[in-house]
């Protein structure tokens, strides 16, 4: 006899969310004079993953900075970053056999129980495994203050 479940969402084991990850770097800095300076980072970061929508995800950085410690009583610091990140393809449900819908065929449409066969819709995205471009421009700077204490 072939029973089939009639709901999809009874979770019957837990999902492992266990990852893998790796950085690389390649950094250097070049003093252009006694006051200022330039420096660029190129970066990676892949991450493994068993069991989320991608299996692998990998993001390349590119960051550059100017560092300015001559034109004020402080520092000024500049720099832009170039983000890109991409990944393998996109599976939208991989819990699927974490859950009771994994032990049966699915039910027919006139199961009342058919909308707990769904766990996730494939145009909702992980905000964290999306492929994403991005653009980052930081400045700032930093004054010394000097006080000057006079005795009456």
């Amino acid at each position: 006899m072939n029973v089939a479940p009639t709901v999809g969402n009874v979770p019957i084991r837990s999902v492992p969310y266990d990852y893998g990850q790796l950085n690389t770097s390649l950094a250097a800095d070049y003093r252009l004079d006694r006051t200022s300076s330039v420096n660029a980072t190129i970066e990676r970061e892949s991450f493994r993953r068993e069991f989320r929508e991608r299996d692998r995800t990998w993001e390349d950085k590119i960051k550059i900075g100017y560092v300015e410690r001559g034109a004020i009583e402080g520092t000024i610091r500049l720099s832009y970053e170039y983000d890109r990140r991409r990944g393998s393809e996109y599976n939208s449900d991989p819990y699927q056999q974490f859950y009771s819908e994994s032990l049966g065929p699915a039910p027919t449409a006139n199961n009342p129980a058919l909308a707990s066969f769904f766990h996730s819709i494939g145009q909702f995205r992980s905000f964290d495994l999306a492929d994403r471009d991005q653009n980052i421009l930081n400045g700032g700077s930093t004054t010394r203050c000097a006080r000057t204490w006079m005795a009456p």
